[in-house]
């Protein structure tokens, strides 16, 4: 993704704490809704093996990635699309930039109502 150049890759900071905490708020959801659980491991083995995540080890140097948070929100009524998977690139990190802070934003897609 690309970085404004006012903003190098190394003032992200550390966001490891803060996914990780997010994810054990996520877990417990889980836990409740076992029909939520599945949906959302299913979701996780999708991403991975699109290579759009890969599993990071315990003792992976923190600095050398960014976690990203994400939650999910299920909607059993919807017929396509029971689980949509939110992810918050403006949550802040150890240094109080966000991903969204240091991307370039894309541009205006819509077409103008007036």
């Amino acid at each position: 993704m690309p970085l404004k150049p006012e903003f190098p890759e190394t003032m992200l900071g550390n966001s490891k704490m803060i996914a990780s905490k997010r994810l054990g708020q996520l877990w417990t959801r889980l836990e409740r809704d076992p029909t939520m659980k599945a949906l959302y491991s299913d979701f996780l083995n999708e991403y991975e093996s699109l290579h759009h995540m890969e599993e990071v080890k315990e003792d992976t140097d923190l600095d050398a990635g960014y976690y990203l948070p994400h939650h999910g929100i299920l909607r059993p009524d919807n017929k396509t699309t029971k689980l949509r998977v939110v992810f918050n690139a403006s949550s802040k990190t150890s240094s109080g930039y966000s991903l969204n802070d240091l991307l370039y934003k894309g541009g205006v897609l819509q077409e103008d109502l007036f």
